[in-house]
């Protein structure tokens, strides 16, 4: 028996599942603009009378102060119903008018009550007049908010003796009352004041915090950029600068050629090993067995040898008496030489290069500089020397760098032997 399908030959499911999209988008076609215009609707009522509270308490207010009016004998509706119209609907502005909001509630109880109308038949009109008294503390600045406080009083005040069986002390009892809604209103306003700076402090907190996070990020990225630069680039020239000289010598003097494949193979295993400690580093764990620490400035001889082994002419000089200096000022200083004479290998392969380490003090200097010539343009602020001078930078150091007057190139380094406690003198700095 086969399957059954609906009339356009589709399995029940599928047409039900079809059928069932067509009426879910039919309904947000018909009802969705509906649904959105009534919730723009809703903000507009909100921003116009502050809350669908509010208009509770107006609109209820109105109906209460008319059944209470309305119950007077001898008062015509030409007085009740705007009296009780201008009593209570303006609470629906309280937030936003506070104190021509006060002055119309009570300016309209004081006509009411001079009217004849006693005050224990206006229940709903002092309930709004307190309503007025509390907004205004609440929800106007100070000096507006005593003005608004100074205008109830005084209707207050006026109404008193226009009461029948007044007494003295109803002046004290509707100070009392009013002033006291007053500062219930002043109150809240601290408080919300107060709420709000600390919503607002902890927002600049955070967005401090964040930035702080985002700088700390970039950081770490230049260091991460200075780091794969040094050790990428200075091995690749050595790499680069055997090959050439092994492809000079290998049709001729095979064995000879031997020597710069046998640099190139352990230059390769260097950077290898480099690269592994620094994705160590980046991955956070702990160093591997086999893996060499990071250089300092007692590795800066092995480097020469090193480079000297590719074919350049290098000479180091010390002067001074060598100081021990902390493992991240070690490896900058080691950093600023190699990323030289890299530029060197690149520029200026020819050229016969001197290195100096001079200790004064607490402090210590590297020069290192070519006689040229240099066959390609100096490197000037590219990566390589923006890298050493960061480095350098960042134990309160100086870098300069620049032409020689015999036609050369000069690196410049000024680093401090002993480094402040705050500044960054791990090993693992990059």
């Amino acid at each position: 028996m086969g399957e059954e399908t609906w009339e356009d030959g589709s399995p029940p499911s599928v047409a039900g599942t079809l059928h069932l999209q067509v009426v879910v988008r039919s309904w947000e076609r018909t009802y969705g603009a509906t649904v959105s215009t009534a919730t723009t609707n809703s903000r507009r009522f909100v921003r116009a009378f502050g809350s669908p509270g509010d208009v509770l308490l107006a609109v209820g207010l109105a109906a209460f102060a008319l059944a209470e009016l309305s119950g007077l004998p001898g008062l015509p509706r030409g007085v009740t119903i705007p009296g009780a119209t201008l009593m209570t609907i303006p609470l629906l502005w309280r937030r936003h008018l506070p104190v021509t909001v006060a002055a119309t509630v009570s300016g309209a109880f004081a006509a009411q009550t001079l009217l004849g109308v006693p005050h224990n038949a206006q229940l709903a009109s002092l309930v709004a007049v307190l309503v007025a008294s509390y907004s205004v503390g609440s929800h106007a600045e100070k000096r507006r908010s005593l003005w608004g406080l100074a205008i109830i009083g005084t209707s207050a005040i006026v109404t008193v003796p226009a009461n029948p069986g007044w007494a003295v002390s109803d002046f004290g009892f509707a100070g009392l009352v009013v002033v006291g809604a007053w500062l219930a209103g002043r109150l809240v306003r601290t408080r919300t004041v107060e709420a709000r700076t600390h919503e607002s402090r902890a927002a600049a907190l955070a967005a401090a915090s964040e930035e702080r996070a985002r700088q700390a990020i970039e950081a770490e990225r230049r260091r991460i950029a200075r780091e794969l630069h040094d050790v990428v680039a200075h091995n690749l020239s050595l790499m680069v600068l055997q090959a050439g000289a092994a492809e000079q010598v290998v049709r001729t003097d095979p064995a000879r050629a031997l020597v710069p494949l046998r640099t190139i193979q352990e230059t390769g295993r260097r950077a290898l090993t480099d690269m592994k400690l620094l994705l160590g580093i980046l991955r956070g764990s702990e160093p591997h067995e086999g893996l060499r620490p990071q250089p300092g400035i007692d590795d800066i001889g092995e480097l020469i040898d090193h480079v000297r082994d590719s074919g350049l002419s290098v000479k180091m000089t010390t002067e001074g008496t060598p100081q021990p200096v902390t493992a991240g000022v070690g490896l900058s200083a080691y950093r600023v030489v190699q990323e030289a004479l890299t530029n060197v290998m690149k520029h200026a392969p020819a050229a016969d290069v001197s290195v100096c380490l001079r200790y004064s003090g607490d402090r210590l200097d590297i020069d290192v500089t070519n006689t040229g010539p240099v066959e390609a343009e100096a490197p000037g602020e590219e990566s390589g020397l923006r890298g050493m001078r960061d480095r350098v930078e960042l134990f309160g150091g100086e870098l300069s760098a620049g032409p020689t007057a015999e036609g050369g190139f000069y690196v410049h380094a000024q680093l401090p032997v002993r480094t402040p406690a705050s500044e960054h003198d791990s090993g693992s700095v990059v």
